[in-house]
Parts: structure tokens; sequence; C-alpha cells
């Protein structure tokens, strides 16, 4: 605090997520005798600026879904958090895959292209599964921020089909002996 003209100045930097608010008490006194003085208290409230990174919890996700799962069922529940406040701290989801044609499908979908995500991170399903088709499916997640510049981070998702048991059996012969 300056002496002469009250100005209060940060000594080091601020982190607002350790520490989001200072109270100061100030004294100021008059130099004349007798010495006249007063007290206030000084809230130094400290705003956020975009310095941390988003992070998932767990760092990568595998799950396993029916093959027969109706369009719009839940795969699985992605977590992630940012700690700094505001638009900063608000995250948005986003999948995608490597961009090459879902294997073995015979179809031009990419593997995002079978899935979607909420706002709040629940992974669905778009389109039905065919475990014949495709047992694996690998996506990112990807996180990202409302700072400006935004911040992100992404997490591997693998999700593996299990077949369903759609074929009755058949004997191969007409007579057994």
């Amino acid at each position: 605090i300056d002496a002469v003209s009250g100005l209060i100045k940060v000594g080091g930097r601020l982190d607002r997520e350790t520490t989001a608010m200072y109270n100061l008490t100030v004294n100021a006194t008059d130099g004349a005798t007798p010495t006249r003085w007063a007290t206030a208290v000084v809230a130094v409230i400290v705003t956020d600026v975009n310095d941390n990174d988003p992070s998932f919890d767990p760092a990568a996700y595998a799950t396993t879904v029916n093959e027969g799962a109706k369009v719009g069922t839940s795969v699985v529940a992605l977590t992630c958090s940012d700690k700094d406040a505001g638009n900063n701290g608000e995250v948005l989801f986003s999948l995608s895959s490597d961009g090459s044609p879902a294997s073995g499908s015979g179809s031009s979908l990419i593997d995002s292209d079978y899935f979607n995500v909420s706002l709040t991170g629940v992974v669905s399903l778009t389109t039905t599964l065919d475990c014949e088709a495709q047992r694996t499916f690998v996506l990112t997640a990807t996180c990202t921020d409302g700072g400006s510049p935004s911040r992100s981070a992404t997490a591997d998702v693998t999700v593996r089909v299990e077949c369903a048991n759609e074929h009755a059996p058949v004997f191969t012969k007409d007579l057994y002996v």
C-alpha cells in the first residue's frame, strides 16, 4: 500500500484457484498530534483467467454394448472438469475418430458416425450396431472449455459390441443314427 496515495498494488502472482478472495484490513493515520486514525476492510476478488486445461476422469474409457441396443441407448458417461470458473470452466464434449471408414463394415461411415455425445457427456447410439460387421469402435472424446483462447483435453473411448445369439441352431443332417 502506498503510504501517501493509499494505492494497493499486488506484490506477486495471484491464482484464483488457490485463493479467490483476500480481505485486507487497512489502517490509516493522519500524522497529527493527537493522532487520528481509521480502519477499513478492503475485499479483493481475484477474477479468473483461463489458465487450466480441462481433464477427463478417467483418462480413457472402455465399455461394451449389446448389438441389439436401440438407437438412443446410453453407452457411457464421460466426466470432464476444469478448475477455472465461469465460461473458462464450462466444458463442451465432442466425438471423433481417425476418419477412416469403420473397419469391415462395408460402409462409408466412420466410427464416430455411430455415436453422439450430449452436452453432459453421455455417449449414445445414433444407429444400430451389428457385431458381425464391426466388433470394436475406437473414438476420441474431446472436452473443450469456454475460455478465449479455449483449452481442451482428449480421452480414448473404446466400445466393444457384444454379439446377440440371433441364429437358431441348425442340424446339418436330416437324420442322425
